[in-house]
């Protein structure tokens, strides 16, 4: 998760989904760039629960916009796939749903 020292108690942000031919098991990279220099802020791993289901929690100190790309299985090697990008703020509860177009990892 991503955690700021923050004297004040804010809400998290939780974003949570179902993401189509998603597997159990599949890894899910949460990346968090500065807004000017794209320097990278944070890097996290979620694991796919069943169904393709998701969740992730965190604190940031401002609103950001946070990028989600789907990791190769370690085996195959490879690039990592941007499925979606989203800006948040604490507090926020964002639910989404999608298809992931497999076809797409054969590029």
């Amino acid at each position: 998760c991503l955690v700021a020292p923050s004297f004040a108690k804010e809400k998290p942000f939780v974003v949570e989904g179902v993401v189509e031919n998603l597997k159990s098991g599949d890894r899910l990279m949460l990346n968090v760039f500065a807004p000017i220099d794209y320097a990278t802020i944070f890097t996290d791993t979620i694991i796919v629960e069943n169904n393709g289901r998701f969740r992730y929690s965190g604190n940031l100190e401002t609103s950001h916009e946070i990028y989600f790309f789907k990791l190769p299985a370690e085996r195959e090697g490879g690039f990592p796939k941007k499925l979606f990008s989203l800006y948040v703020r604490n507090g926020d509860k964002i639910r989404l749903s999608g298809v992931y177009d497999t076809a797409a990892e054969a590029c």
